[in-house]
């Protein structure tokens, strides 16, 4: 039995239906499920071992359908009993964010049966998605927009620069440009706009017909296996960092005619600077898929 996170489950045995919910992250401890008990349902919290050694007659996985969205959303602060539950915060916060766990699962299993589209692994599934994604947007713009036009270089530059300048704005204080404006330090912030930043390095790839290069130079690439301390680096060390990939993800590429020159210090100034704040690719990889479903049901249309 492989449960999985964000997959909803029923399990059925003689009298009983349980509800597994495997939710927020991998962490043994965050496994939360619903049992039916003395006439109501409560929520109990243990290891995905404790659920895999149980013996049950059958097990079913479904996408979450309109019965579990209703339970939770209608009827769940009726039903549990809050004095018997210790993480009952933790179980609203979830219920808080299932309506948007509910569409991106019916997105996600549209893709995978429809396209062959699932969670990147590699940088790989990376191009294939956003040259998905970029297609399907000029279908739908094209409709929309009178005389709708495709992003050419110059565009894609300044898309670039745009999203550098959002990512400078979620660094620490100490290396923030905003020196008037204090706001609490938000590492998940700062790890979604450093992310979307690569929508545009891989649009510009696929426009300069230069994948090849920046998968080979990805691939190639190993990240630190101990990362800098954010703590050690000094103002000017970002600065440097930052400059140094701002030039060769933008400047570099009017001035230069060596692409796979151009892809490899993109890539590798791009990653360095992800290794100061522990982005590795595997945080890339889940956090570009997270953005790509909320762009699926923004820009998309789907449901």
């Amino acid at each position: 039995m492989d449960l999985q996170k964000n997959k909803i489950y029923y399990f059925e045995d003689r009298d009983e239906v349980e509800v597994i919910l495997a939710i927020l992250n991998n962490e043994e401890y965050n496994w939360l499920f619903f049992e039916k008990g003395y006439g109501m349902f409560y929520l109990r919290k243990g290891s995905k071992e404790d659920f895999e050694r149980n013996a049950y007659t059958y097990l079913y996985e479904v996408i979450p359908g309109k019965f579990v969205h209703d339970f939770f959303k209608t009827r769940a602060n009726k039903i549990i009993n809050r004095d018997k539950l210790d993480n009952y915060n933790e179980l609203l916060e979830f219920l808080n964010k299932y309506e948007t766990v509910y569409h991106y699962s019916k997105i996600t299993n549209y893709l995978f049966e429809k396209f062959g589209i699932s969670n990147p692994k590699n940088i790989e599934d990376l191009f294939k998605i956003q040259k998905f994604y970029n297609e399907e947007l000029i279908k739908i713009k094209k409709k929309e927009i009178l005389n709708y036009r495709e992003l050419d270089c110059f565009d894609i530059r300044s898309c670039i620069l745009d999203e550098i300048q959002e990512f400078k704005k979620e660094l620490p204080y100490n290396f923030n440009f905003k020196t008037y404006r204090f706001k609490e330090f938000s590492p998940e912030k700062l790890k979604e706009e450093f992310v979307d930043i690569l929508n545009f390095l891989l649009c510009k790839s696929l426009k300069n017909k230069t994948a090849e290069y920046l998968i080979d130079v990805w691939n190639a690439y190993n990240s630190r296996t101990v990362y800098a301390k954010l703590e050690m680096i000094i103002k000017n060390e970002m600065d440097l960092a930052i400059k140094h990939f701002e030039y060769w993800a933008t400047e570099a590429e009017f001035e230069l005619a060596n692409h796979k020159k151009i892809e490899t210090f993109t890539v590798s100034s791009y990653l360095e600077l992800g290794a100061i704040f522990e982005i590795t690719k595997e945080v890339i990889y889940d956090q570009y898929w997270k953005k790509f479903l909320f762009n699926c049901k923004r820009d998309l249309k789907m449901e």
